[in-house]
């Protein structure tokens, strides 16, 4: 077990959800009616907490990458940068990718709000009324930031307060957002969804937890919204967590890593009360699929759409199967 991250392995179903029930004292302090946990589910033991943007080959992101590369690059490289002398002063090629890849996310949450405008879907408008109507940016933008003297904020260069962001990245365009719940047990849906005949023998189910009030110091920022506007948000009990030095660290280390990363030790002085991955077995998944059908915990309740019914009854006709 690392200091900051400690590990609880079950190979029973009901022992595991046994384990994620809030009222367990692991998770609820001495006398709060309330616990400082969030819960995120997904399968894969060895599958860090990176946000779906930051996942490598991005299809959502490589036409637009291979469409302005060349352009790009030759304008990073021809910009003359003005860091001052104590700043960090990030590899160009290191810093194209970046420009690249900031531009390429905002673009796609722009394109599902502009068609999902064009079709009748109600968005959301933020609360913050400073907040511009639209999310377009280009590349020119970032490149001139990027090469200018910085400060520390402008190494962040995203906004994911704006409830288009959210809204996107619930109907599966990728963004820096990761989601958490606040119940473990709407977790552990979401990590079966993963498994199948197939993968069961190749890795885990498992409920990643975080306690929240401690990230006060580090550079992880908890994302919430009025449920009201999102109702998949409401049905999930959930809020999301955001990096906020993911874009520095990237130009610092040369690839995008997980959350957990921020609380590596020289980091973050942390121990087992911040951090907890809670793992079961794969072939467990039907049990597992079982108890939460009866606890009335499913796709289907927590998006309650009629294509998620037919997702509920497809994962249910498969494990059956199994």
């Amino acid at each position: 077990m690392e200091n900051y991250l400690e590990t609880i392995e079950f190979t029973n179903a009901l022992d595991f959800l046994d384990y994620l029930q809030l009222r367990n004292p692991r998770w609820l302090p001495a006398n709060a009616t309330s616990t400082p946990w969030v819960f995120r589910g997904q399968y894969g033991a060895d599958l860090g907490l990176l946000p779906s943007a930051l996942r490598p080959n991005q299809i959502w992101f490589n036409e637009f990458k291979k469409l302005y590369r060349s352009e790009v690059s030759d304008y990073v490289y021809s910009k003359k940068t003005e860091y001052k002398s104590d700043e960090f002063q990030p590899e160009k090629d290191r810093l194209i990718e970046l420009i690249l890849q900031i531009v390429a996310e905002w673009n796609s949450v722009q394109e599902f709000i502009d068609l999902a405008n064009q079709v009748g879907h109600q968005i959301p408008a933020d609360d913050i009324a400073y907040i511009e109507p639209d999310l377009q940016i280009n590349w020119r933008q970032v490149a001139d930031t990027f090469t200018k003297t910085m400060k520390h904020h402008d190494y962040d260069y995203w906004d994911p307060e704006r409830i288009k962001f959210a809204l996107a990245q619930h109907h599966g365009i990728p963004t820096r957002l990761l989601d958490w719940t606040y119940s473990p047990i709407v977790a552990a849906v979401f990590a079966i969804e993963g498994t199948n005949a197939e993968t069961q023998a190749e890795s885990k189910i498992v409920v990643w937890a975080i306690n929240y009030t401690l990230l006060e110091n580090t550079s992880l920022k908890v994302i919430t919204h009025k449920r009201s506007k999102i109702p998949f948000l409401h049905a999930q009990s959930g809020l999301f967590i955001y990096d906020s030095m993911a874009n520095l660290n990237f130009l610092k280390n040369g690839y995008w890593s997980g959350i957990e990363q921020v609380f590596v030790p020289q980091i973050y002085k942390a121990n087992n009360s911040t951090l907890r991955k809670v793992t079961l077995e794969s072939s467990q998944a039907n049990e597992l699929l079982r108890l939460l059908t009866v606890e009335g915990v499913t796709r289907a309740h927590l998006m309650p759409t009629l294509d998620n019914v037919t997702k509920t009854l497809e994962t249910r006709h498969r494990h059956s199967n199994t």
